[in-house]
């Protein structure tokens, strides 16, 4: 289990370790790996994932699609309906 994400995610964070110890250095991650954690930045946001999982940034974000993404949070103040 991680700090970051919940226990449900628990298998997930095993298993980029587990194919790291087995795969030569510089090796891409495959399809799979990538597909569940594109699901649960989805769930969780993406900085919890890759600080999770220690992924690439650039990576799972050119990987999340705009249907996958979380949706963005506004900190800008409501305009006015007049202008």
């Amino acid at each position: 289990m991680s700090l970051f994400l919940p226990a449900a995610a628990a298998d997930l964070t095993q298993t980029p370790a587990a194919w790291r110890a087995s795969t030569p250095v510089g090796a891409r991650i495959p399809d799979d790996l990538w597909s569940r954690a594109v699901a649960l930045a989805a769930r969780n946001g993406v900085s919890k994932v890759i600080a999770t999982l220690r992924v690439d940034y650039s990576g799972l974000k050119r990987h999340l699609t705009p249907a996958t993404a979380p949706p963005p949070v506004s900190t800008a103040a409501p305009r006015p309906l007049w202008d």
